[in-house]
């Protein structure tokens, strides 16, 4: 029923040839199907016949289309053109029907150029995978990357990515601004090279670099050939040469580790140490603050930079560093700590699933008895879900309180343990 009522309203405009080739098939071939159509299509023809035999004295002897044409200049249209006009104004839902067509392709053509807008500045490596650490944000000069263990080297580019174990290397006259997950921004001087271990844990070979540290719940560390950099989220400088490493504060406070000796550096705050180093002192000098001025003049791409950001979610900016957990022991008494004693429930898994430790352990009044990172393997040794950790730092020392932060380092593996208590052991002797 339906199709015989759609084929009776064509019947007019295939009688007048309006119909595509493809329409008139259809029309025609129902006709010969439906008797009920045959007949009214037959009745169609014979009422244009009469009225045709009707009208045949009074029908104008010449065509006057030329004369229409030639009166209205201002609009000159084709003849293809009056024939569509003629066409939109007896079918005007085909016409909408077409249009309602086109509006996907219209869409799906913004989309193409937004696409191709966004793609200028946003990065162009094929690598977004778990291994990917940061984006270069900032790149002038000959700026070079080191991949696959260093077999691949290539010119680096701005929205490159960066992967975990990869270089980047500076030369003269050059210099580059890398942002990792986070937001954190590592600015690269002529003359340096950097090792990315992971968004929280890089390894600064040579040269100079300027480290502005988004704080977060996890460690940020920088490795240098002499001593470990160990960041409560801050701005810091280091240099790299082939005898020292220096440490300029400008921002926040940064703990500096060699062996067994560790200082801790404040705002304006700098510290130089060498292989033969036997002591750690921090000093304050207003050139701390001169020494990192080259940096401030590089600023990142902020457009890949917020893209970047935005495909990995910020991490929460946080004041300083927060622990995984936290234990405070009051009422010590002035007695000397002997050792602590953590506490878990859970099973753990492997040694290369499991996260690393650092605990810290300090008076209420900031002063630190000791600190000591414990390797997955400990935990994993450790019996009843129990783990010892001796005072390898201040034995003597005597508090009223103590403070102990548990921190991840996921360097080593992703599984947390969910620490269920903490004990103080003093030295009673």
């Amino acid at each position: 029923m339906a199709s015989c009522l759609k084929i009776s309203c064509e019947l007019p405009s295939y009688l007048d040839n309006e119909l595509s080739h493809s329409e008139k098939l259809i029309v025609e071939k129902h006709i010969q199907e439906c008797p009920s159509c045959r007949r009214e299509l037959s009745q169609y023809q014979k009422c244009a016949a009469d009225l045709y035999e009707q009208f045949s004295p009074h029908r104008m002897q010449h065509d006057v289309k030329q004369y229409v044409m030639e009166h209205l200049p201002e609009l000159d249209y084709s003849t293809r053109d009056v024939a569509g006009l003629n066409q939109r104004a007896k079918h005007p839902s085909i016409w909408r029907e077409r249009a309602i067509r086109l509006i996907p392709v219209g869409f799906a053509t913004v989309l193409v150029v937004l696409a191709f807008l966004i793609s200028e500045q946003w990065p162009t490596d094929d690598a977004w995978h778990e291994h990917v650490v940061g984006v270069v944000s900032n790149v002038s000069g000959n700026v070079v990357r080191l991949s696959d263990f260093g077999m691949t080297e290539d010119t680096t580019d701005l929205k490159q990515f960066s992967s975990k174990g990869d270089s980047i290397r500076t030369a003269k006259d050059s210099h580059a601004i890398v942002t990792l997950k986070g937001g954190t921004d590592i600015t690269l001087d002529e003359g340096s090279a950097i090792t990315f271990q992971d968004n929280r844990q890089v390894r600064m070979d040579s040269g100079q670099a300027y480290f502005n540290v988004t704080p977060a719940n996890q460690l940020f560390r920088v490795l240098t050939p002499y001593g470990d950099i160990t960041v409560f989220g801050t701005q810091f400088n280091v240099v790299v040469d082939s005898e020292s490493v220096r440490v300029d504060v400008t921002e926040g406070v940064v703990r500096f580790e060699k062996d067994q000796m560790y200082e801790t550096l404040k705002k304006g705050e700098s510290v130089e140490v060498r292989s033969k180093t036997r002591r750690l002192q921090s000093t304050y000098s207003p050139a701390v603050a001169e020494r990192s001025l080259w940096a401030k003049k590089i600023v990142p791409n902020n457009l890949v930079k917020s893209n970047f950001i935005a495909r990995y979610d910020a991490l929460p900016p946080k004041t300083e560093l927060s622990a995984e957990k936290a234990f405070n022991f009051l009422d010590i008494n002035n007695i000397p700590l002997k050792a602590i004693e953590l506490k878990w429930n859970q099973s753990l898994g492997s040694n290369y699933d499991l996260a690393g430790y650092h605990v810290y352990v300090t008076s209420f009044e900031e002063e630190e008895i000791f600190h000591r990172f414990i390797e997955p393997s400990e935990f994993r040794n450790a019996r009843n879900g129990r783990l010892i950790i001796e005072n390898n730092g201040k034995r003597k020392l005597r508090a009223k309180s103590m403070y102990v932060r548990v921190v991840p380092d996921i360097s080593y593996g992703e599984e947390k343990i969910i620490f269920s208590g903490c004990k103080a052991i003093l030295d009673l002797e």
